[in-house]
């Protein structure tokens, strides 16, 4: 409801934003105690100001990124950052954060290369279904290009000498093809939005902030945890909690508009036309 609703005949693309708002919030929170935390605020914001239709929609959508934070915590193995590794010696099941940087790294692009494909396949869908040709090629010249902008990169990846080449030959001829779609679907303007492909390159590797932002938050946690193992218990534990509660409130808000800039800015633009109006049908008012 941040925006207006979607013409009337096109996607309606609550859903995808709902999943991938969720599962972006939960990657960079990825911790159970925090997200305990984040479930248990959600519920009091509700019941408290319920009333609120705003506040009872947050209530819900503050659930499920607890929800899915503390999966992401279950396979992060972490409460309140590495304490069932300091305490109890338990492994993650999936992969140590602050450990394997790369790897993390690595999954957040993934999701880009995921997210920002899907909405340009959202883009010439709809253009295509209401007869607008020009526009439905460029869309698909520049998932062309997004796709040959990575076969490049996969050439300075160097992995093996033959298959780094052929990467790099077929990168360049799909990139051929995307400058020939835009100047056929857009004249000179073409030129411009072949620039595009570039940018589009950058929205993919944005995603990066999912891993920077988690990254920051389970080394803050860290840092707690040591502080507190570090200086005797009565001044330990207390300075480790005060700690961490500033870091749950870096972890509820942070996270929150970086998922959202993720789905709003680089997301709904390529395809999303929020042009349609609300339907309210018609009801007898109240005389008082």
């Amino acid at each position: 409801s941040l925006f207006k609703p979607p013409t009337y005949g096109s996607f309606d693309p609550t859903v995808l934003v709902a999943v991938a708002f969720t599962l972006f919030y939960g990657f960079i929170l990825g911790d159970m105690l925090y997200a305990v935390v984040v479930i248990l605020f959600a519920r009091w914001l509700g019941k408290k100001f319920g009333h609120i239709e705003a506040v009872r929609a947050a209530s819900k959508v503050g659930t499920y990124m607890g929800i899915s934070g503390f999966i992401f915590g279950f396979l992060y193995m972490e409460f309140a950052g590495d304490l069932p590794q300091r305490l109890l010696g338990w492994d993650p099941i999936w992969i140590h954060r602050s450990h394997d940087i790369p790897t993390l790294m690595l999954y957040a692009i993934l999701m880009g290369c995921i997210h920002i494909p899907l909405s340009l396949i959202l883009g010439f869908w709809f253009n295509w279904k209401h007869h607008h040709t020009a526009h439905a090629i460029e869309k698909l010249a520049q998932l062309i290009g997004l796709f040959s902008v990575g076969l490049v990169a996969l050439n300075f990846l160097k992995v093996g000498i033959f298959a780094a080449s052929f990467f790099a030959m077929l990168g360049v001829a799909g990139l051929a093809v995307c400058f020939v779609m835009l100047i056929y679907a857009l004249g000179a303007m073409g030129l411009v939005m072949f620039l595009e492909v570039i940018s589009l390159s950058g929205n993919v590797l944005s995603y990066c902030r999912l891993m920077a932002l988690g990254l920051a938050g389970v080394i803050i946690a860290d840092l707690a945890n040591a502080l507190g193992a570090a200086l005797p218990w009565y001044i330990g534990i207390p300075a480790a909690a005060v700690i961490h509660a500033a870091n749950i409130g870096l972890s509820i808000f942070s996270p929150t508009l970086h998922s959202l800039r993720l789905n709003y800015v680089e997301f709904l633009p390529k395809f999303y036309h929020p042009e349609g109006r609300s339907y309210k049908p018609f009801k007898k008012e109240a005389t008082w």
